[in-house]
This record gives structure tokens, C-alpha cells and sequence, in this order.
């Protein structure tokens, strides 16, 4: 048997490690190349010497998120918590005496253009008082918040409060037309929350392999130096998702133990005009209803509560869309008039049925390129520094 040369060993060493080089030699090459290109991922921008003031911070999960502090809001001064929420930290341990409802929703919920004691949360903790039912209310809502990020915020700080009761506004975020859907900008930062997120080669590879794997479901939003500003809009969660996404909430209140109770708001133009079906928002407040019958929890109609009280509507109102204090006044009662008379805590009426929702018969026919005003969605690539379309509100 003819002996193993004894060079052959190092002749190996010599191979892999050649090969080595030439392989980071590639790579770096292959992503300064990518760097030309300039690949950016959706990342919610605040100047740091903004940081302090604005209301609207970036969250590395849900986009962005209201930064604790004492922040201006429409006029306001609004008090954000430790978990960023609006009003006072929750106990920790929850109180075992204290029953507590978690309000989700978007701008609407938090409570845009009214103080602290204003908010629709606020005033309800104290109408609930009021009818001898001692609660805690916890202001959930966050501005611009659609279903999907609300989902992410209950998997992440919601169902760890331990609320008895899921209190549901969400509506007008999910059917704002917009740049770009709420789930593939969530799928985004998903794909890109590693290490890698980084490296220009990875975020350029990925959007390539995402757009090849074609299909169905949430896409990588990717922007680079050669894009163009979006020129169309479509809604921000489209209604078969918005559907799904209640009908979520409904089956994660009942694992939770938690009952529901959906809030269905209105605005100054459904009460002027009537509560017609030519209106955008329309096919979601028909989904809205459809998630209520099926599942069969309550629902406060603030459309039914405005259009029957007494004086001028738009003093229910702070603007075209939002409530106020004065509105939130009577939304509160009404909500504890309702969970009073329906025995709550101690009834069993508000917890969802448990059958899967079978699927939504109403359909979305609406269409538009024009996107919401005052998106959060603008500062997503504005630190691109590129143009937005004429006429275009700044954030």
C-alpha cells in the first residue's frame, strides 16, 4: 500500500482557507454592491431631540408606540405610563377585588384632543363608581393603531394585565386607505429583527426571495435608492383580515378568561349625513356587527348614543372624527348603564361563544387611491428624505 503523502493535510488547509477569503471576498463585495442599491426596511423615525416631545415613538415590534413621559396631544398634555399606556401603571400583582377592563383601539380610544380625566377609559372607571361597581380601566388605545398591531399589543402587554373584560374599538385605522397594509409592514420586522437586519445583502436577498416565492399572504416592504413614492393606496387591513382579526380577539379573551364588549364608534359625517352604505367605513361596520351576532357579546353603539342625545352633535365631537369629553361622557354612562344592567362582573354574558367564526358575508366594494391624512405610516421611510406626493398633509 502506497503511503499517504504528508503534504496533503496542509494542501487541504490551504484549499478551505482560499476558499475562505474568497468567499468573505465576495460577500463584502456582494454587499457593498448592495449598499449602492440601498435597501431600507420600514422603521418608525423620530429625531432625537423630538424624542421628548412627541407623542409618537418607534416600537421594534408594532412600528411605533406611545413613548412614556408626559407628552402634548391636540392641546392636551397626555400622561404616558411605564408600558406605554395612557393614565396611571396598573398594579402589579393585579388586585384580586378589583375586576379590570382593558379598552384596545386606535386615536378615538386614547383619547386625541381631551385631558386624562376626559378619556373615554377614565370617565368609564369613574361611571362604573358611580353605579357601586368598583373597577379598573386601563387605556389601551394607541393612535393609528389597526386589529394587527392591537393583536401584537395584547400578545405583548394586554393579556399579561389580566383584564376580565376585552373592551374593542377598533374600526377606523383598519379601514383607512394607506401606503402600505398593516400586515406585510408587520411581516417586515419580523423577517428583519435579527442580526442580520444590518447587513444591506440581507435585506436586498430577502425582499428578492420574498417577491420569487410569489403566493399569498403578508410581503416584505422594502424600499431602496431607484424606488418611487407609493401613488395608490389600498386599506390599511382589508376586511376579510379585520373580520379574522375580531374574531382573534374574541377566541384569545375566552383562553385568557377574559369576556368581550365591542365599542362601535361614529363620526360627525355618518351623523350629518345618515348612516349610509356609500360611505368607505361602511362594509366594516357591517363586519363589525356580523363578529358581534356570531360570537354574541354586547355591543355600545356610540352612532345610537350621539344621534339620540339632546343638543348639538358637534359638541360631542373635538374634530370630524374624534370624541369629545363630552362625548366620552356619555359613551361611559352608557357602557356602565350596560355592564350594570347585564350584571357584570359576576354574569357569564360577556364571554365569547366559542365556535370558530365561520366567515364574513359582507363584502368591501369601496375603492380609492387617496390615502388617510396624518398617517403614522408617512414617517415610516421619511428618513429617506424623498418627496411625498402633491398635497400630501405633513405628519
Amino acid at each position: 500500500m502506497a503511503e499517504r503523502s504528508p503534504r496533503a493535510p496542509s494542501s487541504l488547509r490551504f484549499k478551505v482557507a482560499a476558499a475562505s477569503v474568497v468567499l468573505v471576498v465576495t460577500l463584502v463585495a456582494l454587499e457593498l454592491a448592495a449598499r449602492v442599491i440601498a435597501p431600507v426596511i420600514p422603521g418608525y423615525k423620530v429625531a432625537p431631540e423630538r424624542e421628548e416631545m412627541v407623542l409618537l415613538n418607534s416600537h421594534p415590534t408594532r412600528l411605533w408606540y406611545t413613548a412614556p413621559g408626559v407628552k402634548r396631544s391636540a392641546g392636551f398634555t397626555a400622561s404616558i405610563n411605564a408600558l406605554g399606556l395612557r393614565g396611571p401603571l396598573p398594579a402589579d400583582p393585579k388586585p384580586a377585588d378589583v375586576p379590570r377592563i382593558l379598552v384596545v383601539g386606535d386615536s378615538s380610544l386614547f383619547g386625541h384632543g381631551v385631558s386624562d380625566a376626559e378619556t373615554y377609559p377614565a370617565q368609564l372607571e369613574r361611571a362604573l363608581l358611580g353605579r357601586g361597581i368598583r373597577a379598573e380601566v386601563i387605556n389601551g388605545g394607541t393612535p393609528g393603531y389597526s386589529t394587527e398591531q392591537t393583536l401584537r399589543f395584547l400578545d405583548e402587554v394586554g393579556w399579561g394585565l389580566q383584564p376580565d373584560l376585552l373592551l374593542i374599538g377598533n374600526l377606523w385605522s383598519d379601514n383607512n386607505y394607506d401606503w402600505f397594509q398593516d400586515a406585510d409592514l408587520l411581516h417586515t420586522v419580523n423577517t428583519f429583527s435579527g442580526p442580520l437586519a444590518s447587513s444591506a445583502l440581507f435585506r436586498l436577498s430577502s425582499t428578492w426571495l420574498d417577491r420569487l416565492k410569489g403566493g399569498r399572504g403578508a410581503r416584505i416592504v422594502s424600499w431602496t435608492s431607484n424606488s418611487q413614492v407609493p401613488t395608490s393606496a389600498g386599506r390599511r387591513v382589508p376586511l376579510p383580515d379585520y373580520a379574522a382579526n375580531l374574531a382573534k380577539m374574541m377566541a384569545q379573551a375566552t383562553e385568557h378568561g377574559a369576556g368581550a364588549l365591542v365599542l362601535s364608534l361614529t363620526n360627525m359625517e355618518r351623523i350629518d349625513r345618515g348612516d349610509r352604505d356609500d360611505f368607505s367605513w361602511h362594509p366594516y361596520f357591517l363586519a363589525q356587527a356580523e363578529i358581534v351576532r356570531w360570537f354574541q357579546v354586547p355591543m355600545v353603539d356610540a352612532h345610537v348614543v350621539f344621534t339620540t342625545a339632546p343638543g348639538a352633535p358637534s359638541a360631542l365631537f373635538v374634530d370630524a372624527m374624534h370624541p369629545s369629553g363630552k362625548g366620552f361622557a356619555l359613551l361611559a354612562k352608557a357602557t356602565a348603564r350596560l355592564l350594570g344592567d347585564g350584571g357584570w362582573p359576576e354574569r357569564e354574558r360577556y364571554a365569547p361563544r366559542e365556535e370558530p367564526f365561520p366567515g364574513l358575508s359582507a363584502e368591501d366594494a369601496a375603492e380609492t387611491d387617496v390615502p388617510a391624512p396624518l398617517s403614522p405610516q408617512e414617517e415610516l421611510f421619511m428618513h429617506q428624505e424623498r418627496p411625498l406626493p402633491p398635497g400630501t398633509p405633513s405628519p
